[in-house]
This record gives structure tokens, sequence and C-alpha cells, in this order.
């Protein structure tokens, strides 16, 4: 996702945040958070952790990194650096209302927008603040209700579900109408010829 974005999941969990060339120190510190942070603490929770630049697929990134938004148990967005691609889908996934924990970087400022929004702060420079950071997380994962989002996921598809219905009932209402209107006004047609011989 983004340059470089990771998923996570109870069944799959979507981390998001920069990779960049590889070697960079971006790269590194974005390897470092995945493997030693979020891959353990998502595993430890029954996540499957999904990285998208490790993903086989034949979509465009951005269809495969949209697909697993949108699909997706949990969302972990890191803001560091203030990438606009990871924005960018933060933005979408909160649009849906789903499961989104937002991480940073020690000493990362968050824009004006986002900076009401709880955000955990790591330091992998620290091992003792890593595995603080990791119990944090893991409590922050642990609060999340999965089963009322499930819940609320499944009325509103039983909701599109029922309004597909009636609008088909509409439809075939509608059709049913003006085959009727048609009949009357060929019947009042053929009287008016009738009574004009």
């Amino acid at each position: 996702i983004r340059d470089s974005e990771c998923l996570v999941g109870s069944e799959m969990c979507i981390r998001d945040s920069p990779i960049s060339d590889e070697k960079s120190d971006i790269r590194k510190r974005s390897d470092q958070l995945f493997n030693h942070i979020l891959e353990p603490v998502c595993n430890e929770l029954g996540f499957e952790v999904i990285r998208i630049d490790k993903l086989p697929h034949n979509n465009s990134i951005t269809a495969e990194i949209i697909k697993y938004l949108k699909e997706a148990d949990l969302v972990i967005g890191d803001t560091t650096d203030n990438n606009p691609n990871c924005f960018y889908e933060i933005g979408y996934r909160a649009a849906i209302s789903k499961p989104l924990i937002l991480i940073r970087n020690a000493g990362q400022k968050l824009p004006f927008d986002i900076s009401g929004i709880n955000s955990l702060e790591y330091n992998l420079n620290d091992l003792d603040e890593a595995e603080k950071f990791k119990g944090i997380l893991k409590d922050n994962i642990k609060v999340l209700d999965f089963a009322k989002f499930h819940e609320e996921e499944q009325d509103l598809q039983n909701s599109n579900e029922n309004l597909n219905s009636i609008l088909q009932l509409l439809l075939n209402l509608n059709s049913k109408i003006d085959q009727m209107i048609k009949a009357v006004s060929y019947t009042h047609l053929r009287a008016h010829e009738t009574l004009a011989n």
C-alpha cells in the first residue's frame, strides 16, 4: 500500500506505511517495524499480516490496495513522514468505518485534521520503548469490537439486498402498469373506432 503499505487482519490486518527504495532508511525502518513489531503482535492475536509489495497479483497496485483496505478486518496506518498515499488510504478506510489504528515514529507531528485522532508512537531506536509499544498496540487491538463491525457490515449488506429487492419489485410493477396503460389505450382507441363507424 502506498509506496509500501502493509496489511493486517483478524483474518487479515493491513499496515500502511512507506516502503521506498531497497536499502533506503525508509525501507529499513518499514521492514523493522513490520518484522519486529507488527507481525509478531498481529500474529499473536490471530491476524495474518500482509504487505502488499510482497503479494503476487495481476491487478494494478492501487486496485490491490483498495481491495485489501476494503476487506481487511484491521488496518494499521503508519503516518510517519506524512506520506500523501498513506493519508489517502487512511481516509478511504475511515470513510468505510472499519477498524483503523494510526501509528507514527517518535517525534513526528500529525497534520491538523488528524491530530485529534489517537495515534500510537513507536521508537525503533530504543528496544525497551519498542517492547512497550508492542504491548500498547496489542491492547489497542484487543479493545476493538470486530463482532460489532461484522454485524454492521452484515446489516448493511442485508439492507442493500432488501433495497435491491424493492427496486426490482417497483421496476416489475412499473412494467405491468405500462402494459396496462397500453392495453387500456388500445381498447379505448378500438371503442372510438367502433363508435365512429
